[in-house]
């Protein structure tokens, strides 16, 4: 097993339940054993598929530069087992903005939702662009409500960084 920085050990999460599935991943909602934390886990197993790989590679290698920026997800650890990688990652506990979108459509028949929340949401967006462009020279490239994760207490923070590049970089999709 890889191990790439943690406080959290791999042994000690189960698996609760599924939140969120993507195109090349499965998120699940974790709890630590021994903190009893909970935690967001994105499981991307290996692909034959150079395309799919390159995308989990680039993933892995841009969460864990990024754990310095309150607007982006935080990534506790990383770990390699059973044919696939595990990103363990702050559980942002309000779903994505699209799940938000999708609550206020169900609530009153329009995707209207406050325009204080969602201008909060907006400046907490532009700060981790502004940190990724300008600190990192990160361009993100999947900005979209189903990628910005909400908690409880109203912060807003980027994540999925699967087709992140840099200025120059050649990137095939």
């Amino acid at each position: 097993r890889m191990v790439m920085a943690c406080a959290v050990k791999f042994a000690d999460l189960k698996k609760l339940k599924i939140v969120g599935k993507g195109s090349t991943a499965a998120v699940w909602l974790c709890e630590d054993s021994a903190s009893h934390e909970k935690f967001a886990m994105k499981q991307l197993p290996l692909s034959n598929n150079d395309g799919k790989r390159d995308l989990v590679l680039r993933e892995l290698v841009t969460m864990y530069g990024l754990n310095t920026h309150a607007s982006i997800v935080t990534c506790h650890a990383v770990f390699y087992s059973n044919n696939a990688f595990h990103i363990v990652m702050e559980l942002m506990d309000g779903g994505s903005l699209l799940d938000a979108l999708k609550r206020c459509f169900a609530r009153d028949g329009t995707h209207a939702m406050p325009p204080s929340a969602l201008a909060a949401v907006a400046v907490d967006m532009l700060r981790a662009l502004t940190f990724l462009h300008d600190g990192l020279q990160v361009i993100h490239r999947d900005i979209k409500p189903g990628n910005i994760l909400l908690s409880s207490s109203g912060q807003a923070k980027l994540g999925d960084f699967g087709i992140a590049t840099q200025p120059g970089e050649v990137v095939v999709d």
